[in-house]
């Protein structure tokens, strides 16, 4: 994905600034309502809930009124406006309010913005070449070069056929790719039913499409972003804590960059988000607080991490590669079900990350280490070292995990 990109030069995306520097982005989507200005309860209780940034729409003139409020709360918005599509000067004209130029045209950022949303999904005739979608993204890169523009992207369709040609999810990705050049790459994808009337998507495809979403953050060197979801569909069962956790730190271990939650209130057809419609906290709030103070506790492990590798073991997902001999540290490993495997390189350490693959089931692991480095296990903010015998460095080093239900764990080894 795609083929033979090595010999392609890759386009002009921008480079990514990230709205919160050093930390993992945690996103909430759409915490207010309708057209309203963000009220300061909504923005404590993002705060509270760990939430760094926000997807607001705004419809009216209360763009300024949004931005201190969030800014008071640390939460950097991204504005989804839709003066932003009507016309190059209603764009300007808003774009240039929160990123003017110097009298040499020269742009600084605007530290509190977050950036710009312009769809939840864009749809094959929106990354074609000179689609309307293309035009808008021009205007605000044309008045704003520093800030991301948030475009959702269709996750795991295939199209095979538009508009009488044939037209896979390899050609979207591409057209996405060479038309739109996005600032991030947002992957949203549920491998868990909300009901039994919503169609599920296979749970193995998940990890394809990260594999897939990852590849395309390192091609472009622009990051990946990752929904989680928390919706409850009518009739249908919440979230648990284990799949919203699972979902989030798969993710991570793919070196996602940010983590945005679909959605903060409910849909039209939908129950509960992480409150109701009434604004009440759900169950699902409360696995957001805990998973997301999980994420803060590892930014030096995630934030500007670069992926290595993953792998995964037993059962293989569709798209994905296979645990075959060592990885970094690690010679082997014994499990009752399938864990994914990731190393990441944060300011020159190395990380292992393991992922539970099932929400449901916890595991005892079995891991075998090499005797030849030093190994660390990350807790939280601190690090405990293993003392690890070299007296025989053929024999591996045995460590026995537990590993919770869409739980991880974290090395580090030197």
């Amino acid at each position: 994905m795609p083929e033979n990109s090595e010999t392609i030069p890759t386009p002009k995306n921008p480079v990514y600034l990230s709205p919160t520097p050093g930390k993992i982005t945690i996103a909430a989507f759409y915490p207010l309502v309708a057209t309203g200005s963000p009220a300061v309860p909504i923005c404590k209780d993002l705060k509270d809930c760990g939430f760094n940034s926000a997807i607001i729409n705004v419809r009216d003139s209360a763009d300024k009124i949004a931005l201190t409020t969030c800014a008071l709360y640390g939460i950097h918005p991204f504005f989804h406006d839709p003066r932003l599509t009507q016309s190059e000067d209603a764009c300007k004209a808003l774009v240039s309010a929160y990123a003017p130029a110097d009298g040499d045209g020269n742009h600084v950022p605007n530290t509190q913005l977050g950036g710009w949303m312009l769809t939840d999904d864009a749809t094959p005739a929106d990354v074609r070449k000179d689609s309307t979608l293309e035009q808008i993204i021009g205007w605000i890169r044309k008045y704003d070069p520093c800030h991301p523009i948030f475009t959702g992207v269709i996750a795991g369709v295939d199209f095979s056929i538009l508009n009488g040609v044939a037209y896979n999810y390899k050609h979207y990705i591409e057209d996405l790719e060479y038309n739109l050049s996005p600032s991030l790459w947002p992957y949203r994808y549920f491998p868990y039913p909300g009901s039994s009337t919503t169609v599920s998507y296979p749970f193995s495809y998940f990890y394809k499409g990260l594999e897939t979403f990852a590849f395309m953050a390192r091609y472009t060197n622009v990051p990946m972003w990752s929904y989680v979801k928390t919706l409850t569909r009518t009739g249908g069962t919440p979230p648990t804590e284990a799949q919203m956790r699972l979902e989030a730190f798969s993710a991570l271990a793919y070196g996602a960059q940010g983590i945005a939650y679909w959605r903060y209130r409910p849909e039209s057809d939908s129950e509960k988000g992480l409150v109701t419609s009434t604004g009440e906290k759900t169950d699902q709030w409360r696995h957001a607080q805990k998973i997301n103070q999980e994420i803060a506790t590892f930014n030096s492990v995630f934030a500007g991490c670069q992926l290595v590798e993953c792998r995964h073991t037993k059962t293989q997902p569709v798209g994905t590669c296979m645990l075959q001999g060592a990885f970094g540290p690690l010679l082997g490993i014994s499990s009752n079900d399938d864990v994914l495997l990731s190393h990441v390189c944060n300011e020159g350490k190395d990380y292992l990350v393991i992922v539970n693959h099932s929400a449901t089931a916890s595991q005892r692991l079995t891991l075998l280490f090499s005797r030849r480095w030093r190994l660390f296990k990350v807790n939280d903010a601190s690090e405990s070292e293993y003392e690890i015998s070299t007296d025989i460095l053929a024999e591996p080093f045995r460590v026995y995990p537990s590993l919770p239900a869409g739980g991880y764990l974290i090395f580090r080894w030197e």
